[in-house]
């Protein structure tokens, strides 16, 4: 009996994520599903504590679909994302970086169960930390690479999962504009 490995990633151009629950797409050649996580995040600029655990209330969060980049958004009581007082002043064209946080609700069909389940990211800028259902999945510090995480253990299957993303640009960290955020 093979096992079929599933791959759950979030690319910028798969858009298999229905209804905030996985949906299956086109098994591929090499015996494994992608499904994209692109659709309905939400989001909140700036730090909050406690918003990785699990029964965290982010109803008054932003809801968005990814890739999002914080940085370039009309700062508050203004029509500009520029400040000329930025951490990374001319060298991040004035934009802000900081903190901000992500989360995604999806359930994964019970049948799935027994299954094996990778969480990959093609780039977060910055330094990020991930949670799954509450529990720590690690932290990955650059900003221009992928990574991947192994979640078969942490998934809950037929009920509802939480996963939670902090992003920290802190500043003086590029030689040039880098964004913020899940891209």
């Amino acid at each position: 009996m093979t096992t079929r490995l599933l791959f759950i990633s979030v690319l910028l151009f798969t858009c298999c994520m229905i209804n905030n629950s996985c949906s299956r797409s086109t098994l591929t050649n090499e015996g494994r599903t992608d499904l994209s996580f692109d659709a309905d995040w939400r989001f909140f600029r700036g730090d909050i504590e406690k918003a990785e655990l699990a029964d965290f209330n982010d109803s008054s969060w932003r809801k968005l679909d990814l890739p999002h980049d914080w940085s370039i958004e009309d700062l508050p009581n203004t029509n500009s994302p520029i400040d000329s007082n930025a951490v990374g002043g001319l060298d991040a064209g004035y934009l802000v970086g900081g903190t901000g946080w992500y989360r995604k609700t999806f359930s994964l069909p019970a049948d799935l169960a027994g299954k094996h389940f990778l969480l990959q990211f093609d780039g977060i800028y910055m330094n990020v930390d991930i949670w799954l259902n509450g529990k720590n999945l690690g932290n990955h510090p650059y900003g221009y690479t992928g990574f991947r995480y192994d979640i078969t253990g942490f998934l809950i299957p037929g009920k509802k999962n939480i996963l939670a993303v902090k992003v920290r640009n802190e500043g003086h960290n590029s030689r040039w504009y880098s964004g913020s955020g899940i891209y």
